[in-house]
Order: C-alpha cells, then structure tokens, then sequence
C-alpha cells in the first residue's frame, strides 16, 4: 500500500511538472503568436502604404500624360498655325512685288 502511494504521489509530481511545463511552452507560443501577429501586421501596413503610393503615381502620371497630350495638341495647332501664316506672307510678298513691278 505504501508502494502504491508513493507511486502515486511520484506520478502526481510527474504531472504536475508536466502542467508547469506545459503551461510555460502555451505561454511562450502564445507570446511568439502576439509577435508574430504584430510584425504580419505592420507589414500589412507597409504594403498598404505602398499600395496607395503606388496609386497616387500612377495618378499623376496620367495626369502628366493628359498635360503632355494637351501641350503636343497646342504645339501641332501652333505649327498648322505657323504655316498657314507663312504661306499667307508669301503670297503677300508675291502680290507686294507684283504690285511693285
């Protein structure tokens, strides 16, 4: 009988430690669990971050591509322009000499 008691007295000690031990591994997951979290979170926050960087350039970009549509657009009426008055001082620089002549 005191075999048995101390056999059980053993196997409580066992469990015991075993539940400290358990105890102390679930608080350690736990806390690299928190850390984990915490660093997926903050790179999910950098990822957002760039995301909508990335999205206010490419806004501006196109925005400087319709600015840029819009000076080529001016530069080309400005040339048909241009020419449209060379081509009239032209023909007044030939009325002028015929006139002269």
């Amino acid at each position: 009988w005191v075999a048995a008691r101390e056999a059980a007295a053993e196997a409580e000690a066992r469990a015991d430690g075993l539940s400290q031990e358990l105890s102390r591994a679930r608080e350690s997951l736990h806390a690299e669990t928190a850390g984990r979290l915490r660093r997926v979170g903050a790179i999910a926050q950098l990822e957002a971050r760039y995301a909508t960087a990335m999205a206010e350039h490419m806004h501006e970009g196109a925005a400087w591509q319709h600015r840029l549509r819009a000076v080529e657009d001016d530069a080309t009426r400005s040339k048909a322009h241009a020419a449209a008055l060379g081509a009239a001082l032209a023909e007044a620089q030939v009325r002028a000499e015929e006139a002269e002549a």
